[in-house]
């Protein structure tokens, strides 16, 4: 890439040289400083200059495409850039994105899909619906993923067509404060995209589901419920107007505890927003991790579970009746209070 030889060519000599090493130790040391010879260090800088000078982001992946041939999410560079998301200059991950995350098993295989969009990112939800799913997915063959993983997966691939943005960004944009929310779902994804079979008819599931999108009149906007319950819960007045509203608990039960309040604060935020239980702002805190997941676990086996069963209704309830005044932008400001929905439901 250098556009002096003498140069290119010493880069070259080192890199074989470093790969040589590294390939004996069975190590790959970071390279996180500039060379000690001259020669090398003026070759590396000459070819950062030249891609950072490029004047859009498409000369430069076309630039570093022939250096990434063979490479990707699988080399140790790919998998070092996927797990610790080293600082880059913008310029740089945006051009080096579509070779790590994105690049195909062969090149006459590579879906492009334009960019012309009706929908925005805000009406992306962190994981897609089961509704979703069903209608454009569910025939894929995805044994070996969580399907949870690659619904998330397919939200941070519908957020990149619609911005642009590398999947590094995906996390603050969804709130969802967790490394591994975009990098640990891109990981499962391009590895399962690996088989041409599974490319070919992701990228047309991809595209039917996009074309929906694009016709559709009405969507939801998930940006502005993610902003609504971001670091939301039920308050202990709150809790105690549902917990009231709940037939007394059954002889040999204890009273509903405070790891029940979390989990039901839990589920309202996970209906509400789309997102997933893990990423819930106080689960990622810690707390009462393991009893909150138990909570939930009973709630969505609720028929099977007499304690939990009529909390289930009364959140799935005042769940429904949360979004329809969040979408309608019944509360610009404030905390929302969901104790007026319990009055409302009669309950």
């Amino acid at each position: 890439m250098a556009t002096s030889k003498k140069l290119s060519a010493v880069v070259d000599e080192r890199r074989q040289r470093a790969h040589n090493t590294s390939s004996r130790k069975q190590e790959f040391p970071e390279h996180d400083a500039p060379p000690l010879d001259a020669h090398a260090c003026a070759g590396l800088l000459e070819a950062a200059v030249r891609i950072t000078d490029q004047h859009t982001v498409d000369d430069a992946t076309a630039l570093l495409e022939p250096i990434a041939a063979g490479q990707g999410w699988k080399s140790a560079w790919g998998r070092n850039y996927l797990m610790t998301e080293p600082p880059f200059q913008a310029q740089l991950r945006l051009a080096l994105e579509p070779l790590i995350l994105f690049k195909p098993t062969r090149p006459a295989r590579r879906h492009s899909i334009a960019r012309r969009r009706n929908y925005g990112p805000e009406h992306i939800p962190a994981r897609i619906p089961q509704s979703w799913f069903d209608r454009h997915f569910r025939h894929l063959d995805i044994t070996g993923m969580q399907p949870r993983v690659f619904c998330r997966a397919i939200s941070v691939r519908l957020y990149q067509e619609a911005t642009g943005q590398p999947a590094s960004s995906a996390p603050d944009f969804f709130r969802q404060h967790r490394r591994h929310f975009a990098t640990g779902a891109m990981f499962g994804l391009n590895r399962w995209l690996e088989n041409i079979k599974n490319s070919d008819l992701f990228g047309e599931a991809l595209a039917g589901l996009i074309a929906e999108l694009e016709a559709a009149e009405h969507l939801v906007n998930y940006q502005r419920r993610r902003d609504r319950m971001h670091n939301w819960q039920l308050t202990d007045p709150e809790w105690e107007a549902i917990s009231c509203s709940l037939p007394p608990p059954r002889l040999g039960y204890e009273k509903y505890t405070e790891w029940e309040q979390s989990a039901a604060s839990t589920y309202l935020w996970c209906h509400i927003t789309q997102g997933e239980r893990q990423f819930a702002p106080w689960v990622a805190q810690g707390g009462n991790v393991e009893e909150i997941h138990q909570v939930l676990r009973n709630l969505r086996y609720a028929k099977a579970h007499r304690r939990h069963r009529p909390l289930l209704d009364i959140l799935t309830t005042l769940a429904n009746r949360m979004e329809g005044a969040v979408d309608a932008n019944e509360f610009d400001t404030g905390r929302l209070d969901v104790r007026p929905f319990l009055v409302a439901g009669g309950s």
